[in-house]
């Protein structure tokens, strides 16, 4: 089995593990309906910002800038990424405080802490899983963004709900949430000194994080205004699957893009034809394994949807993605800042919204 398809192996395992954490903590989501919303939003925010930190470390691999993965530009971009996502989960947990109490839940301004819990919490693990995946990938001959944006996504979207429904059931008191805000401010402090050197990144990739974040969170809400279809539930064991692939697919293209933007200036037809073949046979290949894993465990009709919002969504993203890159390019705005964001985004509502609309043709609910 190659190192690419091993890595999408990787992340279908993930998340239907992410799917399954979600079922596991429906009394959460049924008291809190705005989690529903905060969850996807900051694993998006996580996979987005990780994402892009291996798409830069790929390019500046490819371009001979980088000689290790921990080289002082990795670990300027690894502050910024901290900062970044702190900032991220501040706009998402303000939305979700907002829609808690529109909602009726039960938590308000403790989303706060449990998001930057669930960030501070996922850094850990994530950084240098991406890190060293990207180092044996390129020195092994790998295309290393098959291999590491999957991985990247994969790791981010386990870690992020553990994080946060174990911060729920266990860390949501005072005490607590007044030591995970002290962290938090002193992890800041450090990336806001890291704007000096770097402010580049943060300027380019954080509005267009915190933008894709809310965009998928507005994605979970969809879907969770649709959990009383008949078979939504089942579904949602593939959801974060799919959302993940399409993500993924969308960085694939757009680092792949970007390494020949920096390169050549320019994509020519031979290129854009392996580019675009590749991304789709890794996506391809994942829809097929995770639609065989709904198969088992949610039904014909519930892989049906799953497969077909892939096939639907698919070239969706993968078009977004090659664009985004050329059009970010020409206006002297780096791709790898801001393509997997949009794409992740773009994502994480389009796959919901197909599968939802594919359950009512499949249900016949109206």
């Amino acid at each position: 089995m190659k190192l690419g398809e091993v890595g999408l192996l990787h992340l279908v395992i993930v998340e239907l593990l992410v799917g399954y954490i979600y079922m596991m903590h429906v009394d959460i989501i049924l008291s809190t309906p705005a989690v529903l919303v905060v969850v996807p939003a900051l694993m998006s925010a996580r996979g987005n910002i990780y994402g892009t930190i291996v798409t830069r470390l790929v390019t500046r691999l490819h371009l001979g800038l980088s000689r290790v993965p921990w080289d002082a530009r990795t670990l300027s971009d690894v502050r910024i990424a901290l900062l970044d996502a702190l900032t991220a989960a501040t706009a998402i947990s303000t939305m979700g405080v907002v829609l808690d109490y529109l909602l009726g839940g039960n938590m308000g301004i403790y989303l706060y802490p449990l998001a930057y819990m669930a960030v501070l919490v996922s850094s850990l693990f994530v950084i240098p899983t991406v890190l060293l995946v990207v180092w044996r990938s390129f020195k092994r001959g790998y295309a290393a963004e098959y291999v590491a944006v999957p991985v990247a996504t994969a790791t981010s979207d386990l870690v992020t709900p553990i994080a946060f429904f174990l911060a729920v059931r266990y860390a949501a008191d005072r005490g607590a949430a007044l030591a995970v805000i002290i962290i938090s401010l002193v992890v800041l402090a450090c990336g806001v000194r890291e704007l000096t050197r770097n402010a580049k990144f943060f300027l380019e990739n954080a509005p267009a994080t915190i933008l894709g974040s809310l965009t998928s969170g507005f994605g979970g809400f969809l879907y969770s205004t649709s959990l009383y279809r008949p078979l939504a539930v089942a579904s949602l064991g593939g959801l974060p699957g799919l959302n993940a692939l399409l993500g993924a697919l969308g960085g694939i293209v757009g680092s792949a893009v970007s390494v020949q933007l920096h390169k050549k200036g320019r994509v020519d037809r031979v290129e854009r034809r392996r580019i675009l073949k590749a991304g789709l046979q890794h996506f391809a290949l994942g829809l097929s394994l995770l639609s065989a894993a709904i198969l088992i465990l949610g039904g014909p009709p519930a892989a049906a949807a799953i497969l077909a919002s892939g096939i639907l969504a698919s070239p969706l993203i993968m078009g977004a993605a090659y664009f985004a890159s050329h059009y970010s390019y020409k206006r002297g705005i780096d791709p790898d800042n801001i393509v997997v964001p949009i794409t992740t985004a773009l994502g994480d509502v389009v796959g919901p919204l197909a599968v939802i609309l594919l359950l009512s043709a499949f249900t016949h609910q109206p």
